[in-house]
């Protein structure tokens, strides 16, 4: 039998060749979390303790686990759900939100793309007909989480994105050479002036294997539903695949080369394009007519070309 690489005893937990028991798999998950916070292989600490974050929390085991954790760690969070009506997959993602709330004694702030901001995701998605549509979907969301976190006046807004988020990220964008994502792709993007807030990242240290496993042992509730308009869709998944073969064969080095990215990204960075404010919406975008993603993507704009 195998035994904990950390005590010694029988181990429960094997991730990429590591053998854990259940008391230092969470040692090890929580240290890894810490690290995050802290920044290693970035180079500067994430967040501090009396900064007020908004934590972005869809309902799925990564940004469970992370809502977890800043609770867990005293971090001043406000978490944050955004309602997006995609039926089913929105139902059960709120309920999972809500029963969590309750479990842990902690108020989630509820919004609803609908009703708080007027926006009809479907009318979207037939606009942008010709755009994928996670790509569409991620631009809403981000934009509208930005919004709340400027009206709830907080420091940080923390995803749950992790390490293979980041490391497929980063190997889709040097197969095909994208130098805008290989210059500003960090677990760290910071403020601008007083209209995009600070973004952070802080399981950018742990797996998505990591994350499940420790879920799954802590009886964090999440809904594994997949999106409706994701099935079918390119995402990165086939990134994922293609880099978790990879480690197969060679343990550890996912890791090895998200890390390697982090600390030599500099090698990447670029002049900034200069931001205008957006002709309608006032938000930074770097669009040459001087209007954001978001307002073609929502507003009737005169004459508009199709997206």
């Amino acid at each position: 039998m195998a035994k904990c690489i950390r005590c010694g005893k029988p181990a429960s937990v094997h991730l990429e060749g590591l053998h854990f028991c259940s008391d230092c798999f969470k040692i090890h998950v929580e240290k890894e979390f810490e690290e995050g916070i802290e920044g290693h292989a970035v180079g500067s600490r994430l967040v501090n303790a009396q900064e007020k974050v908004l934590v972005a929390v869809s309902g799925g085991k990564d940004s469970m686990v992370l809502w977890y954790l800043m609770h867990k760690h005293n971090f001043n969070i406000i978490p944050v759900h955004l309602n997006l009506h995609y039926g089913f997959f929105s139902e059960k993602s709120l309920e999972v939100v809500k029963a969590f709330s309750e479990k842990i004694g902690q108020e989630v702030r509820i919004f609803s793309v609908k009703d708080d901001f007027g926006i009809d995701m479907e009318g979207v998605f037939k606009k942008a007909k010709n755009r994928p549509r996670c790509g569409v979907c991620g631009t809403i969301k981000r934009y509208l989480i930005n919004k709340i976190a400027l009206d709830l006046k907080v420091d940080a807004i923390a995803t749950g994105h992790n390490l293979d988020d980041g490391a497929s990220n980063i190997f889709k964008a040097i197969l095909n050479w994208d130098f805008e994502t290989l210059s500003r792709n960090s677990p760290l993007s910071p403020p601008y002036k007083d209209k995009l807030v600070k973004r952070i990242k802080p399981l950018y240290r742990l797996s998505d294997a990591e994350l499940k496993a420790y879920a799954d042992m802590m009886q964090i509730d999440y809904t594994s539903e997949v999106c409706p308009y994701k099935i079918g869709s390119v995402t990165l998944s086939k990134s994922k695949e293609v880099l978790n073969e990879i480690n197969e064969e060679f343990r550890g080095i996912k890791r090895t080369f998200y890390y390697g990215y982090l600390r030599n990204r500099d090698i990447f960075k670029k002049e900034e394009a200069e931001l205008k404010e957006c002709k309608i919406c006032g938000m930074p975008t770097s669009s040459e007519d001087g209007i954001c993603s978001f307002c073609k993507l929502t507003k009737d704009i005169e004459n508009e070309k199709e997206i």
